[in-house]
């Protein structure tokens, strides 16, 4: 009796395409993982330079700047130092705020500077 009239797969052909499909598989979730990290950290920074600006809208709102430096905590693990010194012309300040920030492998920091005049 031959079996050349049969139809179905083999075995090896079986295993062959299963291993197919599990590489896939696992290059398409290391591609979702590896994006969701991503986007995770952005949003830490965002988050990070959101705060800063806020800081800064801060100092807008006050009649009178002092020269020095301060530092804070926020909600979150996030902390800043804010740093205002002398401009090149009266009035003028120097803003620069540093937002310190925890991640999954330790401390991320994002800065950011202005300059303000004050009246």
């Amino acid at each position: 009796m031959l079996w050349s009239d049969e139809k179905g797969l083999t075995l090896v052909e079986v295993m062959v395409a299963f291993t197919i499909l599990v590489v896939a598989v696992l290059a398409m979730t290391n591609t979702f993982t590896s994006g969701f990290i991503i986007s995770e950290h952005a949003g830490d920074a965002t988050k990070a330079i959101s705060l800063a600006q806020s800081k800064i809208e801060e100092l807008k709102a006050l009649s009178d700047l002092s020269i020095g430096s301060e530092t804070g905590e926020w909600d979150g693990g996030y902390q800043y130092q804010l740093n205002i010194t002398n401009g090149e012309y009266d009035n003028l300040y120097r803003i620069e705020v540093k937002v310190i920030y925890p991640t999954a492998g330790g401390q991320k920091n994002v800065i950011v500077r202005t300059m303000l005049w004050k009246r």
